[in-house]
């Protein structure tokens, strides 16, 4: 029985450690909705436009035109073709393209002129050579007058950062 009751309090401590973090997530989920809409209400067609404008250099011109809706999904138009895509139905690497153009969109529309700090995370790690090499390409002209730091644990991407001119740190 002692073994019992300290298996059930094992799991009423484990329960009750589940519900604080769902409530947690609730909460930051609602923060991000109310966060969201502000932005759209603030910069809208704006951040659409300044993100397919981006998504474009990103693809090499393959994708003309982006929507984002009230809940952050994105639609693509491919250029030459008629109607937009849900996201889902691209490629991996070309989602996560979408997705880094709205957020360099947003950062620079909330920055307001000024160039912020950019932190990536190995953000490139789905991406064929073709667009690994535009997209740095792509963030290298970006980060002329700013800066950003790219972590990755991929070698191709380290590499083809040294060959479009960024500065490789290894450790």
């Amino acid at each position: 029985p002692e073994i019992l009751k300290q298996k059930i309090k094992e799991l009423k401590e484990e329960t009750e450690n589940q519900r604080s973090f769902c409530e947690a997530a609730n909460m930051a989920l609602e923060v991000l909705e109310q966060s969201f809409i502000e932005v759209r209400r603030s910069y809208g067609s704006e951040l659409e436009k300044n993100s397919a404008k981006i998504f474009s250099q990103l693809t090499d011109g393959k994708y003309g035109n982006m929507s984002i809706s009230k809940s952050l999904d994105i639609s693509a138009e491919e250029e030459g073709k008629f109607g937009t895509r849900e996201i889902g139905y691209l490629s991996s690497g070309t989602a996560d393209q979408a997705y880094l153009s709205m957020r360099l969109s947003l950062a620079e529309l909330m920055a307001d002129g000024e160039k912020l700090p950019l932190f990536l995370d190995d953000s490139l790690a789905q991406y064929d050579d073709k667009r690994l090499k535009k997209t740095l390409e792509y963030l290298n002209e970006y980060l002329n007058e700013g800066q950003g730091l790219l972590f990755t644990c991929h070698g191709a991407v380290a590499e083809m950062g040294k060959n479009t001119g960024a500065k490789v740190i290894e450790l």
